[in-house]
């Protein structure tokens, strides 16, 4: 799976040490866009595959891969999956649907699976959309950020459309040179009311969110 040339990992470190604070977390994400059999999209399942180092820290602590062959058993893959799935009441997913600029009411999680392929934990989920939305008659946008910015998600540039040969999903990158300098702003402001970046992280994510279309013929 092919990424953006320019991972926020790296991006991160052409900025002061104060803004690299956060993200702590690095998370590629996908979307499969998931239609009914009238063409309507039903739903979406979310791929998030995490960076390596958050990888290891999972898998060691709950026990897996004890014998480092980056293999698991089915016993280890039934236990890390749903590892990411227990969502305190309100939690978003940190992936958001937009209808005409209108939030997507989603479901809660279901369907998850997980793996771990080449030191790296692959999740899966599915969310349904409470209501059936035809997406010709409709621009359809899904933002992926955390709002606090602890976690960084990076659209990838694949992303899958099943049950509707005449759609398709494209991303959009945030732009850089823009949300950076928004969070410089925000880091100063708070520093300079003399508070605990740390502590009091300013809530910057939606800045730094990639966007995937869903576009079909009309």
């Amino acid at each position: 799976m092919r990424m953006f040339a320019f991972p926020l990992a790296a991006l991160l470190a052409l900025f002061p040490a104060q803004s690299g604070a956060h993200p702590h977390i690095f998370v590629d994400t996908s979307i499969q866009f998931l239609f009914d059999s009238d063409e309507q999209l039903a739903g979406v399942r979310i791929i998030w595959i995490y960076d390596e180092l958050y990888s290891l820290l999972i898998t060691e602590d709950l026990g897996l891969d004890q014998d480092f062959d980056g293999q698991l058993t089915s016993d280890e893959v039934e236990k890390l999956s749903g590892f990411d799935m227990n969502w305190d009441e309100g939690f978003a997913g940190d992936v958001r649907g937009f209808s005409n600029e209108q939030a997507l009411d989603l479901s809660r999680p279901v369907e998850w699976s997980a793996t771990f392929e080449e030191g790296k934990i692959i999740t899966t989920h599915v969310r349904a959309l409470a209501e059936r939305v035809d997406p010709r008659d409709t621009e359809l946008v899904f933002r992926i950020y955390d709002p606090t910015f602890y976690t960084a998600y990076s659209a990838t540039e694949i992303h899958l459309v099943e049950g509707a040969p005449d759609c398709f999903a494209e991303a959009k990158r945030f732009d850089p040179e823009i949300a950076y300098a928004y969070l410089e702003d925000r880091l100063d402001e708070a520093e300079a009311a003399g508070m605990d970046v740390e502590m009091n992280f300013p809530a910057v994510g939606a800045i730094f969110a990639d966007e995937v279309r869903l576009i079909c013929a009309p």
